[in-house]
């Protein structure tokens, strides 16, 4: 029988304990001895026969940790740290050709303005909406800043504010989509109280998608697309993704779905 972890941080364990039980639960209807583990750094890990690892952090240490075990990790090290710096999301994309808002540090905005405000503001390691704000000059900037411009993200508005798709992805296939929409904030987050529906992805989502893939091998993230300009732009990757929109809009079962893919890689 295979060994495995499904790894939180202690600030989300408590708040993701139901999906948590799932995923341990299908595991266990799949044959997989699979252990809750919470961990912060990689020295609170107990490795010991240990042959994969789900990996529900936002710490990508932890995931390089284990592969340098030679333990195979859902999802890899190279698409966590990529997923939770929004300013190396940005700079992947465009490397790869992935439509994005232009983008700089919150450090060159305020010193050389390249756009006009007002703007939006957002830590770069920020998720679920919080730590974005908007901006309508210089002084909020630098009062949303305050002394970690080099921690912020600067970018203009998308055409259509309050509205995005999230597309779910597992293995560089698309399992579903959700658009969501806002009600009185620019920020369409479900979490935060938007309202979502699922919808079918655009044929550049998927190409999008498709890119990221080949270049980071992920296994089940989320990719969000801004409306912009008659065309969609990639705003944020989220690893990892989390499953309360996809329950409450489907009939998809989450946790069976990921096991399943796991079951078939190891």
């Amino acid at each position: 029988m295979k060994r495995g972890a499904l790894i939180y941080q202690s600030e989300d364990a408590e708040r993701n304990a139901w999906f948590a039980h799932e995923i341990c639960a299908a595991a266990e209807r799949a044959a997989i001895e699979l252990v809750l583990q919470v961990a912060d750094v990689p020295q609170q890990l107990n490795c010991d026969g240990m042959d994969f690892a789900i990996a529900r952090t936002r710490n990508a240490h932890i995931n390089a940790h284990l592969e340098s075990l030679g333990i195979k990790v859902f999802n890899n090290s190279a698409t966590c740290a990529v997923s939770n710096d929004k300013l190396a999301t940005y700079e992947l994309c465009r490397e790869l050709g992935i439509s994005v808002l232009p983008t700089v540090t919150a450090a060159r905005c305020l010193k050389d303005a390249p756009f006009a405000f007002p703007v939006v503001a957002k830590t770069r390691d920020g998720h679920g909406g919080k730590q974005v704000c908007s901006a309508r000059n210089a002084a909020e900037l630098a009062a949303i800043v305050g002394g970690e411009p080099e921690r912020f993200i600067v970018q203009p508005f998308c055409s259509r504010p309050g509205v995005d798709v999230r597309v779910y992805l597992l293995g560089g296939r698309a399992v579903a989509a959700a658009r969501r929409q806002s009600h009185g904030d620019f920020r369409s987050n479900y979490s935060l109280g938007g309202s979502a529906a699922l919808v079918s992805p655009e044929p550049e989502m998927l190409a999008s998608a498709q890119k990221l893939f080949e270049r980071l091998g992920y296994d089940w993230i989320g990719a969000d697309f801004l409306p912009h300009d008659g065309g969609w732009v990639l705003n944020e990757l989220e690893d990892p993704v989390g499953a309360r929109m996809l329950y409450s809009l489907s009939d998809i079962d989450v946790a069976k779905t990921l096991i399943e893919y796991i079951k078939d890689k190891i």
